[in-house]
């Protein structure tokens, strides 16, 4: 992908430059698209079940929200192809962009309005528009920009669909926003995709679960390695092991959008190291820190709370019998999925 930075003064581009991410605008087929592809090229295929909330129909806009590498820019892409090859829609009122290269929503906004412009007034169409943005949650303020853009009018009879690594509450509150969650596959979910058969026995209300133990055990304990991500499942399921270059591809996506938030990597790693040291067990944020080059505490909440938007680690905090929750007490921090587990072990302990 061309990757061009802009400041919001300099948007000096056109409709030519948004197609270098839309190839099917000049009919080229959906084949060599990378991402599809390497979709198509995999034995075990996943799709929750939550994109049959997304109607493509309706002046909505959809955040898909969810860990790096759970499959969001997949489902994109399969949602324009389907528009595009079964639906039969206009391939050109279909637009696609990926955020990585643009940081203000003031830049986001003017592709966009490039785009609505070029269908709407110099093509003169009025037929529905279908807008995808992926990892729109790396762009500052994105959702105070789609408001301006929903305030001129300018998303009307047009569908939005956005997917996000980082999990952002609405604050605006915009009425056309639904947001989806997208998680990795939980144990259930994965028994289904890697052995139907046992799994529809499981689900029998009848079922004997001592009767296969075993195999439920010997499928944990790969589940225990692969997590819920689909990339890692495949590699299992062909290989007899996780390729490194996963490990390796996850922990550069999430640094740099950590870098991106201006946040410090090495800090990062350090905080990282001393939740694998006190995994399991009540700990405070000033503890966490002591060993690290964070000032106060504060700033070990924070990185600790960055790393929970970007569906990396759990806290559980100390309740009573009534669930109140205590956030200044000693708490537990797990990683949300055992793939994420190894990812940072290997990165901290070199194996």
């Amino acid at each position: 992908m061309l990757k061009l930075y802009y400041t919001d003064k300099n948007m000096n581009i056109d409709i030519n430059f948004l197609a270098i991410q839309n190839p099917w605008w000049a009919g080229k087929s959906f084949k060599f698209d990378p991402v599809l592809a390497v979709y198509n090229s995999k034995k075990l295929k996943w799709q929750p079940k939550i994109t049959d909330k997304i109607d493509l129909n309706r002046d909505n806009i959809y955040v898909l929200q969810g860990p790096r590498g759970v499959g969001k820019t997949t489902i994109i892409k399969l949602l324009i192809k389907n528009l595009v090859k079964k639906k039969k829609q206009e391939p050109k009122n279909v637009f696609y962009y990926s955020c990585h290269n643009i940081s203000t929503y003031g830049q986001l906004n003017e592709l966009i309005k490039i785009f609505i412009n070029n269908r709407r007034k110099k093509n003169k169409t009025t037929k529905r528009l279908y807008i995808f943005i992926d990892e729109v949650t790396l762009v500052k303020d994105w959702e105070k920009g789609f408001g301006f853009l929903k305030r001129a009018g300018l998303f009307k009879n047009v569908t939005v669909a956005a997917t996000g690594s980082l999990l952002a509450p609405s604050k605006n509150k915009l009425k056309i926003r639904k947001d989806l969650l997208i998680s990795s596959l939980e144990f259930g979910e994965f028994l289904k995709l890697l052995n139907p058969e046992l799994y529809k026995k499981l689900k029998a209300n009848s079922v004997n679960f001592k009767k296969y133990h075993k195999k439920l055990d010997y499928y944990l304990d790969i589940y225990f390695l692969t997590g819920g991500f689909i990339s890692a499942i495949n590699d299992f399921n062909n290989y007899g092991a996780v390729k490194q270059e996963r490990y390796s591809n996850y922990l550069y996506w999430l640094m740099a959008d950590f870098a991106k938030l201006g946040r410090d990597i090495i800090l990062f790693r350090q905080i990282l190291e001393q939740v694998l040291e006190n995994l399991g067990s009540p700990v405070g944020y000033g503890t966490l820190g002591k060993k690290t080059k964070a000032r106060t505490h504060l700033t070990t909440r924070e990185y600790i709370n960055i790393l929970e938007s970007m569906f990396s680690l759990k806290t559980v905090y100390q309740t009573d019998a009534k669930g109140q929750i205590y956030k200044s007490k000693a708490k537990k921090i797990f990683f949300c999925d055992p793939f994420l587990f190894w990812i940072f072990y290997s990165h901290i302990y070199g194996s």
